[in-house]
């Protein structure tokens, strides 16, 4: 993925989250579609700290939201005597079934967005890296693939 464009991607959403906690009213934009907005800010967030296919890491970042969503439905926070503000937001203390829903929109446009628009000029939009080789590129065949006569 292009790291400029995973940081635009980055500064974007976390002003929406901020701009839809400050001013957003109603269940709809603050509750859904922040908890959308929130999984894209993870994606690119931890898009420029590890470097994984989008569809990979976007898995990843669900998996994450949904730990803490039951989290939220185990009142952890509470079970745990959790006493710092900002904490007890950030992990909630409410369990809600479309949360998951939300968090699962998020994660199948955060991986879109990675595949396709965060896509390097010059590649197929994947990580590069040691040990990682993309069939079509001239390099070996993946598992499963075979190469053809006239590329021995």
């Amino acid at each position: 993925m292009s790291r400029p464009r995973l940081l635009a991607v980055f500064i974007l959403t976390a002003l929406t989250v901020v701009l839809i906690a400050l001013y957003a009213r109603g269940p709809f934009w603050r509750g859904f579609l922040g908890d959308v907005t929130i999984v894209l800010v993870l994606f690119s967030g931890a898009g420029l700290v590890v470097r994984r296919e989008p569809r990979r890491l976007a898995l990843w970042v669900l998996g994450f939201c949904f730990v803490v969503e039951g989290a939220q439905g185990l009142h952890l926070v509470d079970r745990l005597g959790i006493q710092a503000h900002w904490l007890r937001v950030a992990i909630g203390n409410h369990f809600d079934p479309l949360d998951l829903l939300a968090y699962t929109l998020g994660a199948a446009l955060a991986a879109l967005i990675g595949s396709h628009a965060l896509r390097r000029p010059d590649g197929p939009g994947q990580p590069e890296g040691p040990g990682i080789t993309w069939p079509g590129k001239g390099q070996t065949p993946g598992c499963g693939e075979t190469q053809s006569p006239e590329a021995s």
